[in-house]
């Protein structure tokens, strides 16, 4: 199994990967980040912003690769 996460972000990828390490049908699975991006700004201000930002991060993430499993996108900001 293949999980990429949309971003190169060290505590990023550990958090995908401490979360799934939870569950052991992923206990297997092959976890990477890859730069993605999030087509919002830099330091999201609304809800609405962090939630974009995630969801285009977690959806490049998917499409990079073809044998992708699962596109985690994970953003931060100020609310």
């Amino acid at each position: 199994m293949k999980i990429i996460v949309g971003s190169t972000n060290p505590c990023k990828v550990e958090a995908v990967q401490e979360a799934l390490a939870l569950y052991s049908s992923f206990a297997s699975a092959e976890i990477r980040g890859i730069d993605a991006l999030s087509e919002v700004p830099d330091q999201p201000k609304t809800s609405s912003e962090m939630i974009q930002g995630a969801m285009n991060r977690a959806s490049y993430a998917y499409r990079a690769d073809d044998t992708c499993d699962y596109g985690f996108g994970i953003e931060s900001g100020f609310h």
